[in-house]
């Protein structure tokens, strides 16, 4: 799992690729943990890169978007592979989720 992250219009856009799972998920909750201060904070996670994920790392994206909101932040998934819409769909997680394609 490899994360990167640019600011865009006051908004984090955090890069995801390689694998969100069981094995990368602790080093996931360590990379974002600086993007989580504050109030109501706006992430955007573009998933381009994200090759595959399993139920540990939909579970800690569940966990993150309750957290966000909670504080009265959001968050955007975007620009997700076939395989990552597909699992979503199958899960109906892309109803929990805000998801944008560009």
């Amino acid at each position: 799992m490899k994360l990167t992250h640019q600011k865009e219009s006051g908004t984090w856009v955090l890069s995801l690729s390689g694998r969100l799972d069981a094995e990368s998920v602790s080093e996931f909750k360590k990379a974002i943990a600086p993007f989580l201060n504050g109030e109501a904070p706006q992430l955007v996670f573009d998933l381009k890169g994200l090759e595959f994920i399993d139920s540990t790392g939909l579970g800690v994206l569940i966990t993150l978007l309750r957290k966000l909101e909670s504080k009265g932040g959001s968050m955007t998934l975007r620009r997700l592979s076939a395989e990552v819409v597909s699992i979503l769909e199958i899960t109906r997680l892309n109803k929990l989720f805000t998801i944008s394609k560009s």
